[in-house]
């Protein structure tokens, strides 16, 4: 297992390629060489806690692989899991890329909130015949959409100018 340096954390903390992290050097007698144990987010993401001149710092267990094992990112790119699986940090699994990119993959994998919907806040199904993809507002329900549009007639009937 290969380990390196954590970015901005050199000679105190080392990452491995599969997103483990220990300390390297002892600090107000922690333990050398032990592995960190990571917390996970509601989001499924993992994070260590590191400490830096004393003071605790949290950070994400992907950011710190993607950096360490595929270079720093360009700006207004983020880490991306190329299986969708927020708790699988090998560096072979990881990606630098943009938020949309990244919402995609959300989408792809079944993790966006709102692609896991299976139907509309009135009830009607998220199916092929009833649903739209509007460019920039995603899935539309056709059925909303045609009361919507009756209701307008309807007000428009009632109230001529």
């Amino acid at each position: 297992m290969e380990w390196r340096p954590v970015v901005g954390h050199e000679g105190i903390y080392e990452v491995s390629e599969s997103g483990d992290l220990r300390r390297v050097k002892a600090a107000s007698g922690a333990t050398v060489g032990r592995i960190l144990k990571p917390r996970v987010s509601h989001h499924g993401y993992k994070t260590v806690i590191l400490r830096k001149g004393g003071k605790p710092q949290t950070r994400a267990v992907h950011r710190l692989v993607a950096t360490a094992f595929l270079g720093r990112p360009r700006k207004g790119q983020e880490v991306c899991h190329n299986d969708g699986d927020p708790s699988n940090n090998h560096w072979r699994n990881l990606r630098w890329d943009t938020h949309r990119a990244n919402q995609f993959d959300l989408v792809r994998h079944g993790r966006h909130l709102h692609a896991r919907k299976t139907e509309c806040k009135n009830g009607h199904a998220f199916d092929q015949e009833n649903t739209y993809i509007h460019p920039t507002n995603g899935r539309v329900c056709r059925t909303c959409t045609r009361e919507a549009q009756a209701r307008l007639i309807a007000r428009k009937a009632a109230h001529p100018d």
